[in-house]
């Protein structure tokens, strides 16, 4: 049998991504808008322990370290099934480092550039509506196999 699973609600953790998403992948972003997913257990068990003295900063980076990782490992390690919706999430999430500083138009844009390496280009409008709610529900799936 398996184990049940105890955290949070599925839908909250997936309005915690579509706002990640929104407003991109930042220490300050998860901080404000990512309680759902310290909440979970294999993120909780990632958040290096701080000093009692650490400042707000230093916890919003041990947050953020966590989130990412835990958000990287499930796309890459197969709890995505489809290569196109990997490539969405890292684009749009986004888990390159290269990407986080860049607008959500942006982002949408160079996953549509990228999602079939390059072969065929995605509007960052269909990326918007046809593949990003797709794959960020696939991610929040694998977040829940992960914590269960």
């Amino acid at each position: 049998m398996a184990p049940k699973y105890s955290g949070p609600p599925l839908a909250d953790i997936r309005k915690c991504f579509t706002d990640l998403v929104r407003y991109g992948l930042t220490p300050q972003s998860v901080s404000d808008r990512g309680a759902t997913l310290m909440e979970m257990q294999i993120v909780l068990e990632k958040r290096p322990s701080l000093p009692d003295s650490a400042t707000d900063d230093a916890h919003e980076a041990a947050d953020m370290a966590a989130v990412l990782d835990v958000l990287t490992n499930a796309v890459d390690r197969a709890h995505i099934p489809a290569s196109t919706d990997r490539r969405v999430l890292r684009f749009v999430l986004p888990i390159y480092d290269d990407y986080r500083g860049a607008s959500l138009s942006a982002r949408r844009t160079v996953a549509g550039e990228k999602i079939f390496d390059g072969d065929r280009v995605v509007s960052s409008g269909t990326i918007r509506t046809s593949y990003e709610p797709k794959a960020l529900d696939w991610l929040g799936g694998g977040l829940v196999q992960l914590e269960a």
